[in-house]
């Protein structure tokens, strides 16, 4: 992946660096065992059980200062990653198979289910998401 078409991509955007990697970092959990093309119902589910863990009860706040409000958001951030030639996807995916997914609700359940686990970044994400940052304030 370059970084130069990150870079380009973050620039003009109104997702945060951080919203980017979280949607590269779900996609790695939602392929983790098989490498096979993810729905997008596939990819909110695994970013709510990764954001669940991390942020807990905080996961709304954290995603809408990210610049996601909702889950077409993230199909915004997966279709810029694609037209960026990040991700890859099928003739059949469209923008829409992210609609109405119950984003916020579904993390809430993960978290009131279960305890969170370790809700700090992994260094290679906190890194990656710093590194952004400072790139694109120097532009």
């Amino acid at each position: 992946m370059s970084e130069d078409k990150l870079l380009r991509l973050v620039r003009g955007s109104r997702f945060s660096p951080q919203a980017y990697g979280l949607v590269m970092a779900a996609l790695e959990l939602a392929v983790s065992d098989k490498r096979r093309h993810v729905s997008g119902a596939e990819l909110l589910e695994a970013l709510a059980v990764l954001v669940a863990r991390r942020f807990g009860l905080l996961a709304r706040v954290v995603l809408n200062e990210w610049g996601i409000y909702r889950s077409e958001d993230v199909g915004e951030v997966v279709f810029d990653l694609v037209e960026a030639g990040i991700m890859a996807k099928r003739p059949q995916d469209r923008k829409q198979d992210f609609a109405g997914y119950p984003l916020f609700e579904t993390i809430k359940r993960l978290v009131m289910e279960e305890p969170v686990g370790d809700i700090f970044m992994t260094e290679s994400e906190e890194r990656f998401g710093r590194r952004l940052s400072q790139q694109g304030e120097e532009s």
